[in-house]
């Protein structure tokens, strides 16, 4: 056919979806959002379950079998489904993957926020006129941050509905100067007090930070505008080794705060704070090493440093430690210009909470070994028969043992006598005699004093056989 040349096709058949004809195989699986010629074709409409087919095909991620936590997103495939990770600070096939480190004194990690902007800001321009995925009718982008989503905030607690941020909306990476709120959630646990765990700085006065102060208690602090904010978190001390996870969400002058699996608790700024936190800088965990003013109070509790775990750090759409040990190195020069480490720090899952579900069910999990119980019916002709050959088989066995027994026993007896020994006279130094193949003889007696002899019983017929004892003399 000619190039730009195009042909009309007429149809005069019906359409078949799932085969091309009767006698052909079928396909087997689900159909939905089917279109043709831009028409989207009413499949629902068409079910007939008594031609095998039934409606609502709704896939996998409409009721999967074990969600994507921690804000993951479900991928639906042919026959299966994946969560995507990219955009929380967990791993795994679930997003249940804790990412955490051990922080040694001293150690601290800076990631630079204005540097991921900085190359997000060249599409700035041609990125607001095109549409960005993830926005959904009747949401309004002005009244909150740009490229953020409704989400949820911790595990069953779902925020009011009003606009609010949330997870990044895939494929927006707009500059976000002026933040109206943050989510920002983590864990950890260590045994030494004061400490700064996450700090948020900014280049002017503003900034967020939660500390832990001398009694062990935690503390969030906020710098919006002319006015500090102070909140006491816990009245108890966490410095017990034990892990504790931390969650909030701040919209406008709402503050969302649950700790640990305490229920969420709901605080709201006084008219005097400013609602956004202005040019964000740098975030900080485990000490605040920043060459600009800093607050007194923070400056405070940032010596000698935190010492022990941190995991499941997100401040919005990043995620420090995950970008620290999960990049591929070496790293990109972007990446390595935001993300600067000083001290040791070493991967480690001890500041991850405790899970009260599990990871992966079992028949979802490729290397789980079921218990191998055998079972065998009990009923029927078989069972008869088996007990019958056991039963033959064990008197069989009992019979050839006592054939065997018999067999063995059948010369040999046992019987008791009071015979006594013969004795031999002869000298201490020689040997005694060895016997002789011959008859048996009875040695010859010694001669004795007439006085003393004593003559001897004629023996009987029952003693020719037995050989004859000499009694000693009594002078010997």
């Amino acid at each position: 056919m000619p190039l730009q040349t195009y042909l009309w096709l007429e149809y005069d058949q019906p359409l078949y979806v799932g085969s091309a004809e009767l006698k052909r195989r079928p396909f087997v699986g689900c159909l939905r959002a089917m279109r043709l010629n831009g028409v989207t074709l009413n499949l629902e409409g068409r079910a007939n379950a008594s031609e095998g087919t039934s409606p609502n095909c709704t896939g996998h991620c409409a009721h999967p079998r074990f969600p994507c936590f921690h804000g993951g997103r479900c991928v639906e495939r042919y026959s299966y489904y994946t969560c995507d990770c990219g955009l929380t600070a967990f791993d795994g096939p679930y997003c249940n993957h804790d990412i955490g480190g051990f922080f040694e004194p001293g150690t601290w990690m800076r990631y630079n926020l204005q540097s991921a902007l900085r190359s997000a800001a060249r599409e700035f321009s041609h990125m607001l006129s095109r549409p960005v995925p993830g926005y959904e009718p009747g949401y309004i982008p002005g009244y909150d941050t740009p490229g953020y989503a409704p989400g949820y905030h911790g595990p069953g607690y779902r925020l009011p509905d009003y606009p609010r941020p949330g997870r990044p909306v895939p494929g927006y990476r707009g500059p976000v100067y002026n933040v109206t709120g943050e989510e920002v959630s983590f864990s950890f646990s260590t045994h030494s007090a004061p400490a700064v765990l996450l700090y948020v700085s900014s280049f002017v006065r503003d900034y967020m930070a939660v500390l832990i102060k001398e009694d062990g208690t935690l503390q969030l602090r906020y710098q919006l505008g002319t006015s500090p904010y102070v909140y006491q978190l816990t009245t108890r001390p966490v410095t017990d080794g034990q892990p504790h996870s931390v969650n909030l969400t701040r919209v406008y002058r709402n503050l969302f705060i649950q700790v640990d699996y305490f229920p969420l608790t709901e605080q709201k700024f006084s008219l005097l704070v400013d609602s956004q936190l202005d040019s964000p800088k740098a975030l900080y965990l485990g000490r605040v090493m920043e060459t600009g003013v800093i607050d007194p109070e923070i400056q405070r509790y940032n010596t000698p440093g935190f010492s022990g775990c941190l995991s499941g750090v997100r401040f919005n759409n990043v995620a420090p430690l995950k970008s620290h040990f999960r990049t591929p190195r070496p790293m990109t020069s972007e990446l390595a210009e935001a993300l600067r480490v000083q001290g040791e720090l070493s991967e480690s899952n001890c500041g991850a909470m405790p899970r009260l579900v599990s990871e992966v069910p079992p028949e979802l999990d490729p290397w789980y070994l079921p218990p191998d119980f055998p079972y065998y019916h009990d009923d029927g002709w078989v069972a008869i028969l088996l007990g019958f050959l056991v039963a033959f088989l064990l008197l069989g066995l009992v019979g050839m043992l006592v054939l065997f027994y018999l067999q063995n026993h059948r010369y040999k007896g046992s019987y008791h006598t009071n015979e006594p020994k013969a004795t031999h006279d002869y000298h201490p130094g020689s040997k005694p005699p060895l016997p002789t193949s011959g008859p048996a003889q009875a040695p010859a007696p010694a001669p004795t004093p007439a006085s003393t002899q004593v003559p001897a019983p004629a023996p009987g017929p029952q003693d020719q056989n037995l050989p004859q004892i000499l009694e000693e003399s009594r002078s010997e």
